[in-house]
């Protein structure tokens, strides 16, 4: 039960992470140019590590939502929520290596100033990043799916979640699915579930048997 209110909690929290992540990085990010980023890197790099420390940030939040889903649905859809679990777990740890090997790898890099091995580099984090994406958005469908199993929440909310969240698996594969931004209205059904994890409470085991004798 706590859970599922930290849960909530926790896919609130990660939008208002998520946004000041995208302006600090906005403000603050690194040029495109190579050598001016490198530069840039060498004077002040504690400002292109905050966003990636608020987007690892974000991924714990993600865990701790998942989770409590898991507390919810794990009952009536076993599989699928496991296998939910798994899959944002996998988002997870992307992010984490995402953070550990850009900063290691610039901390490497800058001082020679190769710019051949920042642009592997950099690839590499892209990488990284769109594959954690890709990773929680299989997450999101397996929970649309539990939430249709299930019937915990709205059918409507189940639906959203796993049109969007199709959307999104195969927005980086083909560029027009990505113009209906899958990914925010794949962010808004799972800001969907976390209030409605706020609002209501499932009716414990007791009180439905006792509902159903009478």
């Amino acid at each position: 039960m706590k859970l599922q209110k930290v849960g909530g909690i926790a896919v609130i929290a990660s939008i208002f992470v998520w946004f000041a992540a995208v302006l600090i990085y906005n403000r603050f990010g690194l040029p495109g140019d190579p050598v001016e980023a490198m530069e840039a890197y060498s004077t002040s790099s504690i400002y292109s590590h905050i966003p990636l420390f608020m987007i690892e940030a974000c991924y714990v939040l993600y865990m701790a939502f998942f989770l409590s889903l898991h507390e919810r649905m794990h009952a009536g859809a076993p599989y699928l929520t496991r296998i939910m679990l798994i899959a944002i777990s996998i988002a997870a740890a992307m992010g984490i290596m995402e953070v550990v090997i850009w900063i290691t790898g610039m901390q490497l890099i800058v001082p020679a100033r190769d710019v051949s091995s920042y642009r592997v580099l950099d690839a590499l984090l892209n990488g990284l990043h769109n594959a954690g994406g890709h990773a929680a958005m299989w997450a999101t469908l397996f929970a649309g799916w539990a939430i249709l199993k299930t019937g915990t929440f709205s059918p409507v909310l189940g639906c959203l979640t796993i049109a969007a969240s199709i959307l999104a698996i195969f927005g980086f594969a083909v560029p027009p699915v990505g113009r209906v931004y899958p990914f925010y209205i794949a962010y808004a059904a799972i800001l969907w579930m976390g209030i409605e994890l706020l609002r209501k409470q499932p009716v414990p085991s007791t009180a439905k048997e006792i509902t159903t004798a009478l």
